[in-house]
């Protein structure tokens, strides 16, 4: 695997490298640094476009809830496939009449999504979006599915599959 920042988020700035010519299939992993300053793994995915995901992805980590969903009683808890993975809450979004800025319909429909980053941002620093693979296999999602769960497996990810 040939691995690549992608793009950089932290307090201060979004970096971006080049993240455009990622409009293609394959598999990226998000990496953040732990308060304890130990860099580990956070989410990985695969999908038909990196860019298209690492856009919404940036998007979320760089805005907040509004107050409404903050005070929202009406969640559940997140899967857990591993032991080291990490809980959190899911808002049930899905019933709720407020749509916020953050959670414009399209993610509405899915809130575990927002609410996985969210979660994140709260805990992590220095996020970094690493390309794991953009080879031509890419194009096959079996082989992206296969190279998502063991690069998942291997690195611990601790939102993977939340």
């Amino acid at each position: 695997m040939n691995e690549k920042v992608i793009a950089i988020l932290n307090i201060k700035e979004i970096k971006k490298s080049n993240l455009e010519k990622y409009k293609k299939p394959g598999v990226w992993a998000l990496w953040a640094n732990n308060i304890a300053g130990k860099k580990v793994c956070l989410e990985v995915a695969q999908t038909k476009n990196i860019y298209d995901e690492i856009k919404s992805a940036l998007f979320i980590l760089s805005n907040k809830d509004d107050l409404k969903c903050k005070q929202c009683s009406k969640e559940y808890d997140a899967r857990q496939r591993y032991e080291h993975s990490t809980p959190f809450k899911i808002h049930k979004c899905k019933s709720c009449e407020h749509v916020s800025e953050l959670r414009i319909k399209s993610w509405k429909r899915n809130p575990r999504y927002i609410d996985k980053y969210q979660d994140m941002i709260l805990k992590y620093l220095e996020f970094e979006f690493i390309s794991v693979d953009i080879s031509d296999e890419m194009k096959y999602k079996s082989k992206r599915l296969e190279i998502e769960k063991a690069y998942a497996q291997i690195n611990q990810a601790l939102y993977w599959w939340g």
